[in-house]
């Protein structure tokens, strides 16, 4: 009755050694398939984000042209601005001017008009 008992007390032992080491080892699978799984995820992560970068570079490398125009252009306006605002500015000046000498010119003909024809 002993050895029945030791024989499946040893039995026992060796099924528990067994399935104990075939979860471990489907442990270990779905553990080595999580970290592949992982692994490829940060692959195909890292892909695209050196493919947005690349797109993200090429449209600064676009951009930066038309900013640099767009600085010189308003650049340019402002010069243009300033150039026309001072010719106006001159120019107005020149009609006051004028306009003041033409009514001088006026008033002293028609006041010489008056004074030859009393």
């Amino acid at each position: 009755m002993a050895t029945l008992m030791t024989g499946i007390m040893i039995a026992g032992i060796l099924g528990g050694a067994a399935s104990g080491g075939y979860s471990a080892y489907q442990l270990k699978s779905k553990l080595r398939s999580s970290i592949c799984n992982i692994a490829q995820q940060m692959k195909n992560y890292q892909d695209s984000m050196n493919s947005t970068f690349s797109l993200l570079d090429l449209e600064i490398v676009n951009i930066q042209p038309k900013i640099n125009n767009t600085a010189e252009t308003i650049a340019t306006l402002k010069k243009n601005f300033h150039d026309q605002k001072q010719q106006f500015k001159s120019e107005y000046n020149k009609m006051v001017f004028l306009s003041i000498l033409f009514l001088i010119v006026v008033t002293f003909i028609l006041g010489t008009k008056r004074f030859i024809l009393k």
